[in-house]
């Protein structure tokens, strides 16, 4: 009988330790994950199948709750959409609240799906960005 159930922790402990998301993150209103890391910046990560607009509700999401910041406060991008440092995903956008010099010049029409370093937009924008219906509404 205990052969069995050391064979059983093995495998549990073998697929937990294989999982490409550490368990040092916080979990956003709709789903997103959020990890803190060095210098005020963190990393959003999105459930699979999110549009851009996920990405700066979920930053929104952790700046407001985690970090206290008003709604008037800016959230930039800190390095535009590329593989996780903390996660291991795929499609990750790095955010922060201290001011990022811009890398492309600034235009009144804004994509939301580009990430250009140093895009911004405030606590409040980003919020309107949330859906509060699942997608197939």
């Amino acid at each position: 009988m205990k052969k069995p159930l050391f064979g059983l922790a093995i495998v549990a402990f073998t697929i937990s330790a294989c999982t490409g998301d550490t368990a040092d993150f916080k979990s956003t209103t709709l789903g997103a994950r959020v990890y803190p890391l060095e210098g005020g910046i963190f990393e959003v990560v999105p459930p699979i199948g999110s549009t851009a607009s996920d990405y700066w509700c979920a930053a929104s999401d952790y700046a407001r709750r985690q970090l206290g910041a008003s709604w008037e406060t800016p959230i930039y991008i800190n390095r535009g959409m590329a593989p996780g440092e903390a996660s291991g995903r795929r499609s990750t956008v790095l955010f922060t609240l201290n001011p990022v010099v811009s890398e492309v010049p600034h235009i009144p029409v804004r994509r939301l799906g580009a990430f250009h370093v140093g895009d911004s937009m405030t606590v409040q924008a980003g919020e309107n960005q949330c859906k509060i219906f699942p997608r197939w509404f």
